[in-house]
This record gives C-alpha cells, sequence and structure tokens, in this order.
C-alpha cells in the first residue's frame, strides 16, 4: 500500500493594522492575509485590542492553519495566537517591526514582547543587529528585507520631484527636511501621508503635499519621482519605503544610519551624515543635480537587491516548508549573516 501523502501546510498572515509589509510577505509566502476590521479610533486601546482579539480567534478558529504569520507590534496578538496555537498545533511566526524593540511605547512592554519571541517558531527582522537582539532573548531570527517578486522599471513622470513619503511617525525629521527644502528652492518635493495642518501651512512654496493615496496612486508617483527620502533617527530601523525605491530602480536619499549603510550597500544612495537642515539640503541638491548618475547606479543596484531578496526569502520558506519536529535541528542555522 503506497505511503499517504501529506498534505500541503496552510499558512495564514493576521495583521491588525494593514500594511504593505504584510501584504507583500503573505503574497511571498502564499499565504492568506487576514486583518480585523479596525474598531473606532476614539475607543480605548484595549478595547480595540479585545474586538481584535475575538475577531482573530473566530477568523482562526475558523479556517485552522498549520502556520500563523503576525505583525508585531503589537505583541498581544501573539499571545493572542500563541495561546490559540496549545490546542490547534499550528506555528506562530512574529514579522517584529523595529518599533517593537525602539519605539518608547512598546519597549515598556520589553518583558512580554521577549516572552513571544521566545515561544514563535521564528522571528522575522529586518536587520542583523536586531537578529542578535532577537537570538540573545531566546528566539529564532530570520532576516528578510525587500520581497517584491520582480523589479520594475522606473515610470515617466511629468515633472522632476523627490518624493518624502511620510506618516508623521516620531522618528522622521519632518520639520528638518522642510527646512531644507526651504534651503534648496531649485529643487521640487512631494510630501504623501496625512499632514498636519501645522505642517502644511509652514512648508515652503516648493513642497506639495497629496494626502493619502490609494497604493496605486502612490505607485505611480514613486515609480517616476527622481529619488526617494527614506530617513530615520532610530538606529536600527529599516525603512519600507526604501523596498519601494528598489522595486522601481529609483534612487535613494538614506539616512547614514549602521543599518541603512550596511544594507544600501549596491549604490545609488545619496547618505546623510546627520538629520541637521543644511545637510539634508546638500544631499537633496546632489541628489537633484546628479539624477541621471544615481538613476543609473540604482538600476544597476537593483539587481544586486533583488538576488539578495531572493536568498533572504528562499531561507524562510525553507523553514516554514519543514516538519514541526525538525525546527529544534534548523534553530541554528536561521541567519547565516
Amino acid at each position: 500500500m503506497p505511503p499517504a501523502q501529506r498534505l500541503p501546510r496552510t499558512r495564514l498572515f493576521v495583521s491588525w493594522t494593514p500594511h504593505p509589509r504584510a501584504t507583500a510577505i503573505a503574497e511571498a509566502l502564499g499565504a492568506s492575509l487576514y486583518c480585523p476590521q479596525p474598531s473606532s479610533k476614539t475607543w480605548p486601546v484595549p478595547l480595540r485590542w479585545l474586538i481584535k482579539s475575538v475577531r482573530t480567534v473566530w477568523y482562526v478558529g475558523r479556517h485552522r492553519p498549520d502556520d500563523i504569520i503576525f505583525t508585531n507590534p503589537p505583541f498581544v496578538a501573539g499571545v493572542v495566537l500563541l495561546a490559540l496555537a496549545r490546542t490547534s498545533g499550528a506555528r506562530v511566526w512574529s514579522d517584529s517591526h523595529s518599533a517593537s524593540f525602539n519605539d518608547p511605547f512598546w519597549r515598556r512592554f520589553e518583558s512580554a514582547n521577549s516572552w513571544v519571541m521566545r515561544r514563535c517558531a521564528g522571528v522575522i527582522v529586518t536587520n542583523q543587529p536586531l537578529a542578535e537582539l532577537v537570538r540573545s532573548k531566546g528566539g529564532r531570527p530570520f532576516i528578510l528585507n525587500m520581497v517584491a517578486s520582480q523589479p520594475r522599471r522606473p515610470l515617466a513622470g511629468e515633472r522632476q520631484t523627490l518624493l518624502a513619503p511620510f506618516s508623521y511617525a516620531p522618528d522622521e525629521p519632518v520639520q528638518e527636511v522642510l527646512e531644507a527644502a526651504a534651503m534648496a528652492p531649485e529643487i521640487h518635493l512631494t510630501i504623501t501621508g496625512r499632514a498636519p495642518e501645522s505642517i502644511v501651512k509652514g512648508a515652503p512654496n516648493n513642497c506639495t503635499f497629496t494626502g493619502w493615496l490609494s497604493r496605486s496612486d502612490y505607485e505611480s508617483l514613486l515609480g517616476s519621482a527622481s529619488g526617494v527620502l527614506c530617513l530615520t533617527t532610530r538606529e536600527h530601523t529599516m525603512q519600507m519605503c526604501a523596498f519601494e525605491a528598489l522595486e522601481f530602480g529609483v534612487p535613494l536619499l538614506a539616512s547614514g544610519t549602521e543599518v541603512l549603510r550596511d544594507y544600501l550597500d549596491q549604490g545609488g544612495v545619496v547618505f546623510a551624515d546627520d538629520h541637521s537642515p543644511s545637510t539634508l539640503a546638500a544631499c537633496m541638491q546632489r541628489l537633484w543635480r546628479d539624477h541621471d548618475q544615481f538613476m543609473a547606479d540604482a538600476l544597476v543596484a537593483q539587481i544586486a537587491m533583488f538576488d539578495r531578496a531572493k536568498m533572504e526569502l528562499a531561507t524562510l520558506e525553507e523553514a516554514l516548508s519543514r516538519p514541526r519536529d525538525s525546527d529544534s535541528q534548523a534553530s541554528l542555522h536561521s541567519v547565516d549573516r
């Protein structure tokens, strides 16, 4: 009698906040994506978490996936999923953004976050320092950055512009960028996101605010930009807009942190050693003035970056495809670089 064939494992990505990275990873790994319907932002955070927890329990109980990946923060989603996994036998994986380690709000819950990481089958992070931190907490790290399936070519734009994709998070030097733009009136800067009224009113004339954009409109703007600003004041924070720019082969102006310099090491990037307006203005002027050369360098770098992305994704895919009983033997090989 022939041996019974093992059914393919099913995968689910749970993200309590809709995020492009969650969408991209779910698609790359062949996972279903579940984002619980948002509750009112005016409700207290514990009540919102409770509602999302109930909806997550219902959805997971209905679909019973073999592997569940979740976006962290919030770590609370991991607590819920780990509890469910005790009865379902599912493996839980955390896609841990840098905020779960270095945002002042989430650092208050470091012990709880470490508890979750130790119990996950794997913890996905974007850089080596965070991987080492995960390992020091007893977790099993995997590095995964860009997850786009294939390179895309830059798009033809109606006007030359630099793009600043802002979420107005505390680590973004928004005011410094506006002051830098005022010092470089020859450039044009397009700023996305829901900007506070005070920011819009205080911006120089060479800045345009788009407000919230649909995904297709944002990609159209990004793909036709002369360069993309990827700036953060936090040392171990990767930039989603850097992955998006690499996908289109668009040059970057990036913060000169160790993490970003290490990752964006193939060319097509201007690094800002600090976020003073004068430094940022000089960097923007350089990217604006030498745009053609930076664009050529970015398209060359794009090839190497996609090769790196494929290797990172293959390592994670291999771990997800292993039987559950082989996880402990594989844990030593989760991060090699």
